[in-house]
């Protein structure tokens, strides 16, 4: 399918844009403790860059940062916990390779996850379906991303956080792969973000996680790309 833009091509004719029409993971960094994150280190311009940046406070919830040239998508605030997440992207213009990027400040816990995705053909925006947040000191319930609905290409993502270690962090059908807040999946982590592309035939997603701690969270939902 071609999207059809404003520009007047040779001829008189519109110059037609291609449609995304297969996506690929690129790369994944990881911060904690701390209000920066550094940028994958192979950037291409029109190259999607989505960064989560979740923290907690004592007495007030943290403010409010997206890095510059980011645009913020989605968040979760429980103001009674002093705790926030943000979720925003970037379309990448090929300048941000090993970038710091400056999110949130947070005095008792702050994770950072960034991932980059490529289409096929650049990038030109996202649209978010299926969004479901249970942020508890219980164990959460199932969770189930309605992705089977969805337009393809299609990146069904989801978020899990809690105070302790989450194991085991259920993912069905199996996730392609997952991050978390030390760059490192072999690390004992309290935030994972676990990702399935779906380029053809997407599916529903289902996700849980014990209770691990006092604070149990499990962020999910799916974006659309074109």
């Amino acid at each position: 399918m071609l999207r059809i833009n404003q520009l007047i091509g040779f001829g008189g004719r519109q110059a037609a844009t291609p449609s995304v029409a297969t996506l690929s993971y690129i790369d994944s960094t990881g911060s904690s403790f701390s209000s920066t994150i550094t940028a994958p280190a192979a950037i291409n311009a029109g190259d999607l860059l989505i960064l989560v940046d979740s923290g907690r406070n004592t007495v007030a919830t943290p403010a409010e940062v997206i890095p510059s040239g980011f645009t913020k998508f989605d968040e979760y605030v429980d103001a009674g916990l002093f705790y926030r997440v943000t979720w925003s992207y970037k379309i990448a213009d090929g300048t941000e390779d090993g970038a710091t990027l400056t999110g949130m400040l947070a005095i008792a816990t702050i994770s950072k996850i960034c991932y980059q995705f490529r289409g096929n053909v650049s990038i030109t925006g996202i649209s978010q379906f299926s969004k479901v947040v249970q942020f508890t000191s219980s164990d959460p319930t199932a969770q189930v991303v309605t992705a089977s609905g969805g337009a393809v290409p299609l990146i069904v993502l989801v978020y899990y956080n809690s105070t302790g270690n989450i194991s085991p962090r259920t993912f069905s059908p199996a996730k392609d792969g997952e991050e978390n807040d030390n760059n490192d999946t072999g690390v004992v982590s309290n935030a994972w973000l676990a990702y399935k592309i779906y380029n053809s035939s997407p599916a529903d997603v289902t996700v849980d996680m014990d209770d691990e701690g006092d604070r149990n969270l499990i962020y999910s939902f799916y974006l659309q790309v074109t």
